[in-house]
């Protein structure tokens, strides 16, 4: 067993000398449980280690040139990431150029390149760590690929030579300090598909003027656009609900203290959270008109194959309220963009019945057809029968549950439940005895 013990390590030593002797590379190990395991394997300007995938990444680079190339492979093997922290600090490097390999950044991964004026970001990077280039005091322009989903926590935090910056529409997120104290940074457009905007987002942005928000946006952070001095005024989507504290229309007095900017104005939508901001803040808010609004026209079927049943007009009301009168049951409503609760009754033995729906661009975005159906019609199929009886007794015995309107239809007696009772009301209508309907 001691002889097998001794022949396992000199074999394991004979691959490290193998290693170590090719050019331009050496292995590091390290003896722990009777195994030598390779742990980061170095070129003359880069150590890589080998990820779980096969592939590697960059965990440091160790060279001294002022402009960097990252090599697509190593050893054979595709390079696909830049490890954590993997150029921390390197602050003789001006330039770096990456792969289009490469599908991962990691966090602080070019934190503290102060000389760094550019680098590309390949259109394949799928993520881009916390601090990625935090303190990249001299870096001027970068392009994010599509396909990134959020920008995360202080990525960009501090780079204040940057005046411009490409965010793609996939983004979904603006984390927290994603660009505080870009003081260069002149004019932002958010794309439409981003949700939030992280506290101290664009915090101490000195340079900004210009904001595009988009609606779609949700949440808007702390301080995300505080002490942006340059900004004078700014516009708010009705989609946004949630606006931190001191987020927007705050700066910094020459002794540090917080303070109201002076002229600042929100422009927004009457009834909306940035009109509830402005207010409760003491900024002056300009309503703007509705100009996505749009005419709709609806019409209502009322389900009966009774030829001898006078059909009623119907009814409709938005969000519980402006109850409209149908006109052979057709009906016109005048909706802005967002989503609605639309109920529609009419008179007689008709069950009402609400649906949701969402207005963009002034149209609907999913076609709707409201249909009432008459009071006992369990199978919703326009007339009230046995055929009825059957079918609450399926549910009774929970052969077939009813649910949704069908259950709705089928509660003859309005208690939200179904049994004995709503048969024997069924049954004294069929035979006339006490109509469901009234007159």
């Amino acid at each position: 067993m001691r002889t097998k013990k001794i022949l396992s390590g000199l074999c394991a030593l004979t691959m490290v000398l193998s290693a170590a002797a090719q050019p331009g590379m050496t292995a590091i190990v390290t003896a722990a449980d009777n195994e030598l395991p390779v742990i980061p394997i170095k070129s003359t300007q880069f150590e890589y280690t080998l990820l779980d995938n096969g592939t590697y990444e960059v965990s440091s680079y160790i060279g001294s040139n002022a402009s960097v190339s990252v090599l697509s492979m190593n050893s054979g093997k595709a390079v696909s990431g830049i490890g954590d922290g993997a150029f921390f600090y390197c602050m003789d490097i001006t330039s770096v150029t990456l792969p289009s390999s490469i599908k991962n950044i990691g966090s602080s991964a070019f934190a503290g390149c102060m000389e760094m004026t550019k680098i590309n970001i390949p259109s394949g990077v799928e993520s881009i760590g916390d601090n990625a280039f935090k303190d990249c005091f001299k870096l001027q322009s970068v392009t994010l690929p599509e396909g990134l989903t959020e920008i995360a926590d202080g990525t960009f935090d501090s780079c204040m030579a940057l005046t411009e910056i490409t965010i793609p529409d996939s983004v979904k997120r603006i984390g927290y300090s994603a660009f505080a104290v870009c003081t260069g940074l002149k004019k932002v457009e958010i794309p439409a598909g981003v949700t939030e905007i992280g506290q101290d987002a664009f915090y101490h942005c000195t340079a900004l003027t210009d904001v595009t928000i988009p609606d779609g946006v949700t949440s808007i952070g702390d301080r995300a656009f505080g002490d942006c001095s340059s900004l004078n005024s700014i516009t708010i989507p009705k989609s946004v609900t949630s606006i931190g504290e001191e987020a927007l229309g705050y700066i910094s007095d020459p002794s540090g203290n917080t303070v109201k900017k002076s002229g600042f104005t929100i422009s927004g939508y009457a009834g909306s959270a940035a009109e509830a901001y402005a207010k409760e803040n003491g900024i002056t808010f300009v309503a703007l008109e509705d100009d996505n609004e749009a005419e709709i026209t609806l019409n209502v079927l009322l389900n009966v194959k009774d030829k001898s049943f006078v059909l009623p007009e119907a009814k409709v009301s938005v969000d519980g309220a402006d109850t409209v009168q149908t006109k052979d049951r057709s009906v016109t409503l005048t909706l802005a963009d967002g989503t609605y609760e639309l109920t529609f009754s009419a008179e007689g033995g008709f069950v009402s019945r609400t649906y949701t729906v969402t207005v963009k661009d002034g149209k609907l975005t999913e076609e709707l057809a409201p249909e009432l159906e008459l009071l006992g019609d369990a199978n919703l199929d326009g007339t009230v029968n046995s055929l009825d009886i059957v079918r609450i007794k399926r549910h009774i015995i929970k052969a077939v549950p009813l649910t949704g309107y069908a259950f709705d239809c089928a509660n003859t007696n309005g208690d939200k439940s179904i049994g004995a009772l709503d048969i024997t009301r069924i049954k004294r209508h069929i035979i006339k005895a006490a109509s469901l309907w009234k007159a």
